[in-house]
């Protein structure tokens, strides 16, 4: 007997890291980088009009699922406005 599976937050948070980890490891990676991540992004993006109305509205504070500024993730920012995401490698001690 089948279970009828309901999508959640954490769902829909998993099915981006899997995305995320399917686009480091096509490119040949061990590592996310920014293409990675907005991968990870655009999959989540696209769950959450999926998700029950509840659950939108505590995440975007509208029904219909649209998240308030969001934009479509790229890799380059052309637009001349600094991006909300940025790389910061850790600094190994010598």
């Amino acid at each position: 007997m089948r279970t009828k599976l309901t999508l959640t937050y954490k769902l829909a948070m998993a099915a981006g890291m899997d995305a995320g980890c399917r686009s480091m490891r096509r490119a040949g990676r061990k590592a996310w980088n920014l293409d990675d991540r907005n991968e990870a992004c655009r999959t989540v993006h696209a769950l959450i009009p999926l998700l029950p109305v509840e659950d939108r509205l505590r995440l975007t504070g509208n029904a219909e699922g649209r998240v308030p500024g969001a934009t479509t993730p790229t890799s380059s920012h052309s637009s001349g406005t600094a991006p909300r995401w940025r790389y910061s490698p850790r600094k190994v001690s010598q």
